[in-house]
């Protein structure tokens, strides 16, 4: 093998080996992006579940609330009668 075609063969490998480096990079840029998706995905569920937890604390107090209420109401003198 001349020196010209050793050169040729290596280029032809380097050539070959940037092929499967383009691949790999084109996968690691896809997974990426899915990432990126269940990322986003994962903080919008979190925001709407923060978002249902408030509502439903909010609830759960006023509930407590009336009940509080209605004690008072129906036994003033904390039950003594």
């Amino acid at each position: 093998m001349t020196s010209s075609e050793g050169i040729e063969q290596r280029f032809r490998e380097i050539d070959q080996e940037l092929g499967q480096l383009r691949q790999s990079q084109d996968n690691l840029s896809g997974q990426l992006e899915q990432l990126t998706r269940v990322s986003l995905n994962l903080v919008e569920s979190i925001r709407l579940t923060n978002q249902q937890a408030d509502r439903d604390r909010v609830a759960f107090q006023a509930e407590i609330r009336q009940i509080w209420e209605y004690l008072l109401r129906d036994r003033p003198n904390g039950g003594s009668g």
